[in-house]
């Protein structure tokens, strides 16, 4: 992040000036601010890949549990191994990860080895050799089932899957998965080096053979529902692989031409297709209607909706695909139902702006199935965005009753903050000190307690105890590489710290943290004044 080291030295050095005039310093203390908190109200691919699988922390851990019951009633499941090691990734659990994943490779080798003309068994096997990194021998297999049974889209479409993680490869992406990161990171790390047109050829390679891998599938098995999606999920990759190579050539990529790219003919056709023949995945619907709108969500500054700004034939589709979902809602099965209200959800309040609706069918869907994290994002973005001036206390209500099923620091620096713009500071302060006994390591924890301690810290003392919350954030800060987690927390912090300066009298300090921060890419117009606000009672 650029301008993000605040000066880390500086906050480990002793001031030698004397306090703040005290009739300054009750002012510089109540401008302490807590770290703006992103809500990620997305659509994503992967939401169609695994519809069922955005849990809480708690219910991934409960499923785990599950999962590794029933394995010990039947140890040789591949197919649940593998299962079982997609789950602890996803819980960050990385040595048992590798140990299931191991397990599913040993299983799944017997299987594809005792049913050699089985397509989807070959292909299976070469997802768990994937998953390990072991690309080359997956490519020796699916190319080698490929010429024994030439008819069988799984092992077409399992090749084709193969040659889009090798695309990445090509480019210097992590084979194992185990290593891999968010495709933020990874995006920063096709851009560290330069790739070479060797490389770019290669890649290029990769996604010229994967295009013919998913089309011969299609030609094979034109209506088959899995077959259909997973050639909609490379066909949306694209983007995804757009923004892989300008990174590693270096070239930037303007933001307009990201959203162009969702928005797709090819990918709203694909989509269209796969929608047919998947009636009841209401996920894949959900999809559908974003990449009919998705160019209209760019460049929302001319006073008209999304859905407002795409041709008739792209708003028609839109419409079609959420009377789909709003049918999917009355779904006798709870989970679908709640899928489909979470997705109806999201178009109301990107495309066509209802959020007062798009409220009342998130809160439907947490109703039905309380475990969607998707579901509860979505409804505080619903709840904060509300027409008019949202009811604070509407705002703490949802923040609240999202712990009860997903506690983590990250929903309760919401409530924090939700507490805090309702004016009710003991609970903040009450709320900040239990997020800090339940994750005393996250950086989190420490920028909530310490710019609330920092507002109460009339004993000059307690200066003492802010500063030393701040040391594991300016840590942090300087070494995360997420800009969209590690941006706000570096501005705020930066804030915070250049009171602190300037409460110990340190106003050059002060003055240099505070240019430091307004220089982060993270600060927002409202940091900036803030800044300006702090250099006034700073008497500058």
């Amino acid at each position: 992040m650029k301008a993000r080291v605040l000066l880390v030295s500086l906050l480990f050095v002793r001031s030698a000036y004397g306090a703040a005039p005290e009739q300054g310093a009750p002012k510089l203390r109540s401008l302490a601010v807590l770290p703006t908190m992103h809500l990620h109200l997305v659509t994503q691919v992967s939401c169609v890949e695994h519809p069922d699988e955005d849990w809480s922390k708690a219910e991934t851990s409960r499923r785990i549990s599950s999962l590794q019951a029933e394995l010990k009633q039947d140890p040789t499941d591949g197919v649940q191994w593998l299962r079982l090691s997609d789950y602890l990734l996803k819980a960050d659990r990385r040595a048992e990860y590798q140990a299931a994943l191991d397990e599913a490779t040993k299983h799944l080798r017997r299987r594809a080895e005792g049913r050699p003309q089985d397509g989807a068994a070959q292909a299976l096997f070469a997802t768990a050799l994937v998953n390990d990194g072991k690309l080359s021998d997956a490519e020796r297999l699916l190319r080698a089932t490929i010429k024994s049974i030439p008819k069988d889209w799984t092992c077409w479409a399992g090749l084709g899957d193969l040659l889009d993680t090798k695309f990445f490869a090509s480019l210097g992406w992590s084979m194992a998965r185990v290593k891999r990161t968010s495709f933020d990171k990874e995006l920063k790390v096709f851009g560290s080096k330069k790739a070479t047109a060797a490389q770019i050829k290669e890649a290029e390679d990769c996604q010229d053979e994967a295009d013919l891998c998913f089309s011969q599938a299609i030609k094979l098995a034109p209506r088959h529902p899995q077959a259909l999606l997973v050639r909609a999920n490379h066909v949306s990759e694209a983007t995804t692989r757009m923004m892989a190579k300008n990174a590693a050539m270096h070239q930037p990529l303007d933001k307009e031409e990201v959203f162009r790219s969702w928005g797709s003919s090819a990918n709203c056709s694909a989509w269209a297709e796969a929608v047919k023949v998947n009636p009841t995945n209401y996920a894949a619907i959900g999809y559908w209607g974003w990449t009919e709108v998705a160019q209209g969500l760019f460049r929302q500054t001319d006073g008209t909706k999304p859905i407002e700004r795409i041709s008739e034939t792209r708003r028609t589709n839109l419409l079609e695909a959420m009377r789909l979902l709003e049918t999917g809602s009355r779904d006798p099965n709870p989970k679908l139902a709640a899928e489909a209200f979470e997705n109806l959800g999201v178009l109301r309040f990107l495309a066509t702006l209802e959020t007062t609706a798009a409220k009342a069918a998130f809160r439907q869907a947490v109703a039905l199935d309380p475990t969607r994290c998707r579901s509860w994002e979505g409804l505080v973005c619903a709840t904060v965005g509300t027409e008019g001036n949202p009811n604070p206390q509407d705002v703490v209500s949802v923040c609240e009753e999202r712990l009860r099923y997903d506690d983590n620091a990250r929903n309760r620096a919401f409530l924090i903050r939700a507490y805090d713009r309702a004016g009710m500071a003991d609970k903040a302060l009450a709320q900040a000190r239990s997020t800090f006994a339940l994750e005393p390591t996250n950086a989190l924890s420490h920028l909530c307690l310490g710019a609330l301690l920092l507002r109460r810290a009339e004993d000059p003392k307690a200066i003492g105890e802010c500063k030393e919350h701040m040391k594991p954030v300016v840590v942090f800060v300087v070494q995360t590489d997420d800009e969209d987690e590690g941006g706000p927390i570096a501005v705020a912090c930066g804030l915070d710290l250049a009171i602190i300066f300037a409460l110990e009298g340190d106003t050059d300090k002060a003055e240099k943290t505070l240019r430091d921060t307004c220089k982060l890419d993270a600060a927002e117009e409202k940091d900036k004044a803030r800044a300006k606000e702090i250099e006034a009672a700073m008497g500058k």
